[in-house]
């Protein structure tokens, strides 16, 4: 199934995504635990994981689900359902309950239910991260906006960068996503942009890494020189960015702004 078709089939769900990386010595886990029995402890609540993959680009690689019964968990590795790459993983469980039956009384349900879960990004040295699941999906164009992102030079070990996610799910044109990055410092309150950058336009539900260094020439030698820097990125269809930051001795961290 592709992801337009099951939005038509459960309108009522929202769809939270994540940035996922697979290559040779790289892996991304998904985690899921079947909270609906935490809400319904005296009933049954099988659920249907429901995991969508798009690689850089945009384009959907592949569907998988998964039928949990009450209470069960699950990991599942990313490499097992697609071959190497990155880009961005959905994920939506769906109840093979009545949800609304159940609710009824006990909580009040939110126009969308939404999923929680985890994803865990390893490489084979042993370096690890952990996170929860980040933006959603939209089915329309998302407006333009701006974000904005800090960064230390930390004696200079620390190679930042950020990862832009089109969430918008569309075939429109309008649905690209045409960011404009600028590196800055503030002075006397204001602030003093230092570099400024156009990214390629980026597809709906296309994922693109940038490494700050390599984007900005100077952003080593502005972060030498005034410690911090602030990063904006600005467009349409591009809700707050992850960040990315490598440590010299291979260490990571990836986390939302």
């Amino acid at each position: 199934m592709n992801l337009d078709a099951f939005i038509k089939k459960q309108p009522n769900f929202s769809i939270p995504t994540t940035y996922f990386k697979v290559t040779s010595k790289f892996s991304t886990i998904i985690s899921f635990y079947n909270y609906f029995k935490e809400i319904f402890p005296d009933l049954e609540t099988p659920v249907t994981l429901n995991v969508f993959i798009f690689n850089s680009g945009g384009l959907q690689v592949a569907h998988k689900q998964f039928r949990l019964v009450t209470g069960e968990s699950t990991q599942i590795s990313l490499r097992e359902l697609c071959a190497e790459m990155e880009g961005m993983v959905c994920c939506v469980a769906v109840p093979e309950f009545n949800l609304e039956d159940f609710a009824r009384d006990k909580i009040v349900l939110r126009t969308k239910v939404s999923t929680g879960f985890y994803v865990t990004w390893f490489d084979d040295s042993n370096h690890v991260d952990i996170m929860h699941e980040w933006n959603t999906v939209s089915a329309g164009v998302q407006p333009f906006q701006t974000s904005f992102l800090n960064y230390s030079f930390l004696g200079g070990v620390i190679r930042p960068g950020v990862i832009l996610m089109n969430t918008t799910h569309t075939s429109n044109r309008e649905g690209f996503a045409e960011p404009l990055m600028q590196l800055y410092t503030m002075k006397n309150g204001k602030q003093l942009v230092l570099q400024s950058k156009s990214i390629d336009p980026i597809p709906p539900m296309g994922t693109r890494v940038i490494d700050i260094y390599s984007l900005f020439g100077e952003a080593r030698h502005f972060l030498e020189q005034y410690g911090t820097l602030g990063l904006s990125v600005s467009s349409a269809n591009l809700p707050l960015p992850l960040t990315i930051e490598s440590h010299e001795s291979g260490d990571f961290h990836i986390h939302h702004g």
